[in-house]
Formats: C-alpha cells, sequence, structure tokens
C-alpha cells in the first residue's frame, strides 16, 4: 500500500502540460530559437504534440520533429533528448510510456518536490540561455544580409551602367577631336574616316619667309592614306577590359580626363617634308660676313669706303620638323614663318670706324726754287706710294714701292744730292719723298729696319731725320719698315699747297691703321758732337768750264763747314706724357772744306 501511494504521489506529482514559467519565458522573450536549433518539450500526439523516446511534452510554434531522435543516459530521473539532423533539446522522463520511473525511491514527498523545483529551474535558465543565444546569432547573420545585400545591389547597378556601353564607345574618348562617346564601333569608324578624308582634302601648310609664301605643302604631296582602326581599336580599351570595379573606375575618369588620340601620325610620309626643308635650309643658310674696308680712296678727305657686315643664317630644322610633325599629326593647317638663326658676324662697321683712324700725317715743305721736274718726281714717286696698303706683319720697301728711278719708268732729270754734290740726275726729288714717309712711318709707331741719312743737310729737313734712297746699282740705299699691328697701314701721300703759303708745295703722307687713342709717338734729333770744319780749302779742276776756264781763273762755290754727330729717338706719349724713349739711329754729317774751282786751261 505504501508503494502504491508513492506511485501515486509520484503520477500526480508529474505534469501533464509544460511548465508555466517556462511557456512565460518563452513568450515573454518573443523569439525564435537559432537557425537548427529547437527547444522546447516534445509533443505526444498529433493534436500539437510529438512522441519523443518515452516521453511526451509540448513543442513551440516553428518547431517539429526533424528526424529520428536519440536519448541520453539517465541522469538524475531525466534524460537529454537531441535530434540527429537538428539540436532538439529538452529533458524526458525516464520510464515507459504514460507512467515515470525514479531511479532512487525517497523516503519522504517534500525531497522529491525539491528535486523537481531544481529540475525546473535548470530548464528555465536553460531555456533563456538559449533564447540569449539566438537573439546574438540572429542579429550578426542580419546585418550580414544587409551589407550581402548592400553590395550585391551595388553589383548590380554598376553592371547596369556599364552593360549600356557594352557595345558602344565609353563618354570622354576622343579620337581627332571626334567624340565616341555613345557611337558602335562601325559608326566611330565611318565618322572618323570621312573627317580624315574632308581633313585630307583641305589640310594645308604655308611656310613663309619674311612675310612672303616661301612653300606650300598639301596632304597629296605627302602620301598621307590614313588606317584609323588601330587608333579606334585603342580608343575601344577605356572601359571595356579589365575587372568590374575597374571598368567602372576608367568609365568615372573619363568623365574627368577625356580620352585622346589621333590617327595621322607621321611615319614613312615626313621624308618629303625632311627634303623640302633640306632644300629650304640650302637656300637660306650663309655665313656672316664681316664689315670690311672694300676700297681705300686717298684722294677723299675720309679716305674709306666700307662694306656693312652681313649676318649669318642658320635654319635649324629640326625645330621645324617638330612643328611640321605636329601639324601633319592633328592635321592642323595654317601658317608658320620659318626664322632662321642669326650669326653675328665678328667685325662690324662701327667697329672698323673705330679701328681705322690716322695714326700720323706728315709734311715737309718744298723748297721754293725747286725746279718743276723735282717737283714732279716727287708727284711720281708718290702716286706710287699713295693708297697703298701694308697688311700686319709685312715690309714696305720704298724701293720696291716706287721702283727704279728713270725716264723709262716716267721720271724726270733734276738736282739731286750725290756723295756731298748737287748734280743733274734721273729722280732727283725721290729722297724728299723718302724722308717724309720715314717720318710719318716713325709718328705711326712702326718698326724701321733699314734707314739712311745724306751725307750733307737738306733744305726740307734738320739733321738726324732724313732719309735718302738711291737704287743705283752696287750702291742701293732703301727705307724698309714692317707694319707690326694687327690692322692693316693705309697710305695716302700728296703734293699739295702749303697750307700757310699758298705759294709754296709740301710734300704730305698720311698713314691710316688702328688708332693710337692716347699714344702719340713723335720723331726728335740731338746734337752730340760737332766736328770743326776743315782749314785747307779744296780745290776741284773744272773741266766742264762750270766756273772758270783758264788756269789763272778760280771760283770759290762753298765755304767750310763742320761736321756734326746726332742722335735720333722716338718718344712715346700716353695722354701727353712721355713714357718711353727708344733711341733710333745715330748719324755723322762730316765736316766740308772750302771748295774752290780753278781753270784748267791756259790763255794764248
Amino acid at each position: 500500500m505504501a508503494g502504491e501511494r508513492r506511485r501515486q504521489t509520484a503520477r500526480q506529482a508529474q505534469p501533464q502540460q509544460p511548465p508555466q514559467r517556462v511557456q512565460q519565458a518563452a513568450q515573454a522573450m518573443n523569439y525564435p530559437p537559432p537557425s537548427g536549433v529547437q527547444r522546447g518539450y516534445v509533443p505526444q500526439n498529433t493534436n500539437g504534440y510529438r512522441t519523443m523516446g518515452s516521453y511526451t511534452g509540448p513543442v513551440y510554434p516553428g518547431q517539429g520533429y526533424n528526424g529520428p531522435q536519440q536519448t541520453s543516459q539517465n541522469t538524475g530521473g531525466m534524460q537529454y533528448v537531441s535530434s540527429m539532423t537538428g539540436s532538439t533539446r529538452g529533458f524526458v522522463m525516464q520510464g515507459n510510456t504514460g507512467s515515470m520511473e525514479t531511479a532512487k525511491k525517497p523516503a519522504k514527498g517534500r525531497p522529491a518536490s525539491k528535486a523537481l523545483i531544481i529540475t525546473v529551474i535548470v530548464i528555465v535558465l536553460a531555456a533563456v540561455a538559449g533564447v540569449a543565444y539566438g537573439i546574438t546569432s540572429l542579429i550578426d547573420r542580419n546585418k550580414k544580409d544587409e551589407v550581402q545585400k548592400a553590395e550585391q545591389s551595388r553589383i548590380e547597378e554598376i553592371r547596369s551602367e556599364l552593360g549600356k556601353y557594352d557595345n558602344l564607345y565609353f563618354p570622354g574618348v576622343y579620337v581627332d577631336g571626334i567624340h565616341l562617346g555613345g557611337m558602335t564601333p562601325e559608326q566611330a569608324k565611318n565618322y572618323v574616316q570621312s573627317q580624315i578624308q574632308q581633313r585630307n582634302d583641305a589640310w594645308y601648310v604655308d611656310l613663309s619667309y619674311q612675310g612672303n609664301v616661301f612653300y606650300t605643302i598639301k596632304a597629296s604631296m605627302l602620301g598621307m592614306e590614313v588606317n584609323p582602326d588601330e587608333v579606334l581599336n585603342k580608343a575601344w580599351e577605356p572601359g571595356h577590359y579589365g575587372t568590374l570595379d575597374e571598368r567602372y573606375q576608367t568609365m568615372l575618369r573619363l568623365r574627368e580626363e577625356p580620352y585622346e588620340d589621333y590617327t595621322a601620325q607621321p611615319s614613312g610620309d615626313t621624308t618629303v617634308i625632311d627634303s623640302i626643308l633640306a632644300e629650304i635650309k640650302r637656300q637660306l643658310d650663309r655665313p656672316a660676313t664681316d664689315a670690311a674696308v672694300s676700297e681705300f680712296r686717298a684722294d677723299l678727305n675720309d679716305p674709306f669706303i666700307f662694306t656693312d657686315e652681313i649676318n649669318g643664317m642658320n635654319l635649324n630644322t629640326e625645330t621645324l620638323k617638330t612643328r611640321l610633325y605636329h601639324m601633319v599629326s592633328t592635321m592642323e593647317s595654317g601658317l608658320v614663318e620659318i626664322i632662321p638663326d642669326i650669326i653675328e658676324p665678328a667685325v662690324k662697321r662701327a667697329d672698323l670706324e673705330k679701328i681705322y683712324a690716322k695714326r700720323s700725317s706728315v709734311y715737309t715743305r718744298i723748297d721754293k726754287h725747286s725746279p718743276e721736274n723735282r717737283n714732279d718726281n716727287i708727284r711720281l714717286a708718290f702716286s706710287k706710294i699713295n693708297g697703298y696698303v701694308l697688311n700686319p706683319g709685312k715690309k714696305f720697301s720704298f724701293n720696291k714701292v716706287v721702283g727704279n728711278r728713270s725716264t723709262k719708268n716716267g721720271f724726270k732729270t733734276a738736282i739731286e744730292y750725290v756723295y756731298g754734290e748737287h748734280v743733274e740726275g734721273v729722280g732727283g726729288g725721290a729722297c724728299q719723298a723718302s724722308t717724309t714717309v720715314y717720318q710719318a712711318a716713325i709718328k705711326a709707331g712702326l718698326e724701321i729696319n733699314e734707314r739712311h741719312a745724306h751725307s750733307d743737310s737738306v733744305s726740307y729737313t734738320e739733321y738726324g731725320k732724313d732719309a735718302t734712297v738711291s737704287d743705283t746699282k752696287g750702291h742701293e740705299k732703301d727705307l724698309r719698315f714692317t707694319n707690326t699691328t694687327d690692322h692693316p697701314i693705309y697710305f695716302k701721300a700728296e703734293v699739295v699747297a702749303d697750307p700757310s703759303n699758298k705759294n709754296r708745295l709740301i710734300a704730305q703722307v698720311t698713314l691710316y691703321g688702328e688708332d693710337l687713342g692716347n699714344v702719340r709717338y713723335d720723331l726728335i734729333s740731338e746734337l752730340v758732337e760737332t766736328i770743326p770744319a776743315p782749314l785747307e780749302p779744296q780745290y776741284i779742276k773744272d773741266k766742264n768750264k762750270e766756273y772758270v776756264i783758264f788756269t789763272d781763273e778760280q771760283k770759290s762755290v762753298s765755304e767750310a763747314k763742320e761736321g756734326y754727330v746726332y742722335k735720333s729717338y722716338r718718344i712715346k706719349y700716353e695722354d701727353g706724357i712721355e713714357t718711353e724713349r727708344k733711341e733710333l739711329f745715330t748719324d755723322t754729317y762730316k765736316p766740308k772744306a772750302e771748295k774752290i774751282y780753278v781753270g784748267v786751261y791756259t790763255r794764248d
């Protein structure tokens, strides 16, 4: 009886429905269990309950039987039940269907109630934990789903945008300045080719020089036949190749940075341009020409006639090629000015005008008693010298320039000084010409190589400043000097009226060359010794009956005369101050005895 009462008590204590607290907790959370997980009581019959093992219980809405079940081992009168395909957890009472059997028999009913309460608490806690886990998993899954949906939406939008141009050029693509965006490849090719033909027919380049069209280049001359296929194929690439994102980024970039290309690229056709430029260069190129003294007109007050400098030109064809190639590639028509590089000449007229100045000018007075033949001989000698140009480093020779003093060469017989005597000779007067040239050369700063003094004084200059010449064979005497400057020396020699006395003549020589600036040269001579005159006269037989005829006659033709020794110097002045004194020559003029002519014939 006692055993039966215990069994009845146990049956009365076993719930026929899920505990109310479990139901209330599940309803209060209002969340379904996580995916693949079912929690609660297993239904006992087809009316909302399903048999699982030896235990029947309720199933939460939305959950059901998922296949064969496994039951756990007996644990304190309860066992876990789990699904093979899912994870349905709950407590199932141990024993046969419709009855409950305890593992241990308590001595009293109170301990059994406590065990049941503990079991219920465990169930509730497990249910709460399961619900919390389900909530967290659901939130994570919902967020992931939202991200995936947004990404999928973005991808579909990109595909849609790109898809509009699957068979079209993307906006922002230009060929030859033509916008191909929205065109099919066939449309683009037809349009570009038509534009090429129109441009070829209209294209030209005028090469202009100094305002005049020098040459015209046309497309037909270059044989331009443009095939746009390669350029169009390259223009097709932007937006059509790469990953989805790369294509999309390219499409966006084309809005800000358009793609541009040109169909007419210079290749072998440019040889025509090269030939044209080579011919133009041949015609235009020239070396620079220095300014020069074209003529020295000694008869003019300003004797120099200059030729102006001429700039040289060099056409840089490489620069022109670059410009023309670009115009071909872009089919740009227009005018191209040919501008050669200017080559500056080394010598300009302004430089020459500063360089060629008067270096010296000297004159000697012609004696008023000088016969006309003598004067003509001076003129003839000067005519040989007038306009003569002595180049740098070259020597001047009076005898070579003037030539042989003979009647054949136009010289006349006149009084000349020979061996201390005034005698008639062809070319008399040449020594005055040579003396004047000598003094001009000294004052021009030239280097004297040869010079000879007379044996006695002359009327047209001082002792030590004369220069005698002779072309007599075996007794040659010359005047020679060197141009030591860096520029030519020009001679002007003439017989003109004396500025101070129009009734007299002067022999004048002017030398032109590099400007001396603040430098001036002068010729001076100084007496260094006097030689007494001989006391005894010199008797000369007058065989020619020039002065006397008979032996009892005599005539003094010259008095006794002292002799002299002179030194000559070239003085250099800078800004009027003597800076150099160079000794040139020491000349000895021998003393002369009185000359008396006596007759040689006896009287009858």
